[in-house]
């Protein structure tokens, strides 16, 4: 018989709500767990609990360092005091895909680089060849892809390699194969770039999609409410 990999009680977990327009991330923390049932907090946003609109969801949890997605039925929600979501686990959890996953405004410095093709060793080939790199920012990012800001023209299908840091929620630098996907420029003339990430590591892939989790909760805490999806 395989693992069993679940939520444990207490843990900061993520409600996701599918739906025709794409996926809805709700932050929430487990509160109790029994042999076939799943008890999570409530979401809130600005200080009013949230109510769900579905009769089925996935939990979404770190576990061991990579995060799972396990598939529920919403049983009842609201009804205790303070209230929680009541979820029957449907299937057993899988890993997460990054495809399909929320998208957050972001400003960050980062550095690109062109290649014709993708080098064995990233970080080796980047220290002999730095000084071509250019200068950019992150406008927004996903656990799939970003969007990048930048001065020198790219064009749709070019490789590149991105280095960026994300400060939260603990500093983690990563060097990223990217292809561009569109290109846009703005009145300052401004390339605007989108960008899939490519060869992606399941380490490069937890980093992300825990540095978009916790900047999604930050940004709920503040006020705003996302749930657009990547492409």
């Amino acid at each position: 018989m395989g693992e069993k990999r679940f939520p444990r009680i207490g843990q900061r977990v993520t409600l996701v709500v599918s739906s025709d327009h794409g996926d809805e991330y709700y932050p929430s923390r487990v509160e109790d767990v029994t042999d076939d049932l799943l008890a999570c907090s409530q979401p809130m946003y600005q200080g009013a609990y949230v109510k769900l609109f579905s009769d089925v969801l996935d939990v979404l949890f770190l576990y061991q360092g990579s995060f799972y997605r396990l598939p529920c039925s919403l049983l009842e929600q609201g009804a205790s005091d303070p209230p929680v979501a009541l979820l029957r686990p449907m299937a057993p959890a899988y890993r997460s895909d990054r495809r399909n996953f929320v998208r957050v405004p972001w400003l960050l410095a980062c550095r690109v680089l062109p290649v014709r093709d993708f080098p064995k060793d990233n970080w080796a080939y980047w220290d002999v060849t730095a000084a071509d790199a250019l200068d950019a920012t992150v406008v927004d990012i996903s656990a799939g892809g970003a969007r990048i800001a930048l001065k020198q023209p790219v064009a749709v299908r070019e490789k590149l390699l991105l280095r960026v840091t994300l400060p939260e929620p603990k500093a983690t630098e990563l060097l990223l194969r990217a292809i561009v996907r569109r290109v846009e420029k703005d009145a300052r003339d401004v390339v605007q770039s989108g960008v899939e990430f490519v060869d992606v590591s399941n380490k490069e892939q937890d980093a992300l999609i825990r540095a978009v989790l916790h900047r999604q909760r930050e940004l709920i805490r503040r006020g705003f409410y996302l749930s657009e999806v990547s492409e």
